[in-house]
């Protein structure tokens, strides 16, 4: 069980099929799952194109932070955050104004530089670093 102010981690990593990983690294990666208390969530991609909209898209839904696999400007990041906005209020069945009310994902907005101007995100710079 893990306390309510307990980090814990979304590793977004190549799926053990994906022609760039290697079974060592999917080993290690998948013991991270097992350790007690269970912080760490892996999620797997094939193709690299899906690895930023999705971790941009959990860090909206679970109120995290957003960590690119390599960095973002301000356009791309507008675009990506258009997209993952998207998907998760359509998961959610709500409007975009309901789901930019949400503190979870207000907090990552913040986190990323962002503003909130009526029903719209407004990014004002990109991600700088990169994984």
């Amino acid at each position: 069980m893990r306390n309510d102010d307990e980090g814990w981690l979304i590793i977004w990593c190549p799926d053990e099929q994906a022609d760039f990983m290697n079974a060592e690294k999917t080993e290690h990666l998948r013991s991270l799952e097992t350790e007690q208390p269970p912080l760490t969530v892996l999620h797997t991609y094939i193709n690299r194109k899906q690895r930023d909209p999705g971790a941009l898209k959990d860090a909206l839904d679970s109120g995290g932070y957003f960590f690119p696999t390599n960095p973002q400007s301000a356009d791309e990041l507008q675009n990506l955050m258009a997209n993952s906005l998207g998907d998760v209020a359509r998961e959610r069945r709500c409007s975009t104004e309901q789901l930019l009310a949400d503190e979870k994902v207000r907090y990552t907005l913040r986190s990323l530089g962002c503003d909130i101007e009526g029903s719209r995100v407004v990014v004002r710079s990109g991600v700088e670093g990169g994984l």
